[in-house]
């Protein structure tokens, strides 16, 4: 949620609700990511939105079956809240919101590959304060 709202104050058009970051990170944690490792987590979480684009229907079956889902596409992205079928919590984002999220995710995916895999701690810090700021200092 940090990095999202360090989104919104360099860009007043990036739209990221909270609930959408939770939505993602517990079907991320249905599908077996390790939300023990911060590392891990963070790469399953950008790597995620990379690669479907949020293109992807996320949706729970924990207080509702499958079927329930609208059968025609509803919006530009559908992530389904865990509770009702009905409400997709993403109905009112344009391609445009969508695209601005897939780019910064793509950039803080490169940080935390280059992070990883640095051989220096200071090359290292200086990749994950692209991602989290010029405070984070592990």
């Amino acid at each position: 949620k940090w990095w999202v709202r360090k989104q919104k104050r360099a860009n007043d058009d990036f739209r990221f609700k909270s609930i959408l970051v939770e939505l993602i990170c517990a079907h991320l944690l249905e599908k077996g990511t390790d939300f023990t490792n911060y590392v891990t987590a963070l790469h399953d979480f950008f790597l995620y939105i990379v690669t479907t684009g949020l293109k992807n229907r996320i949706y729970f079956t924990d207080n509702y079956q499958a079927s329930e889902l609208p059968k025609d596409k509803q919006g530009v992205r559908e992530v389904f809240d865990q509770v009702k079928p009905v409400n997709n919590v993403t109905g009112r984002y344009t391609e445009q919101e969508r695209t601005l999220i897939f780019e910064a995710a793509y950039d803080a995916l490169d940080a935390i590959q280059e992070a990883r895999y640095a051989t220096t701690k200071e090359r290292a810090v200086a990749r994950w304060q692209e991602v989290f700021g010029p405070t984070f200092n592990p």
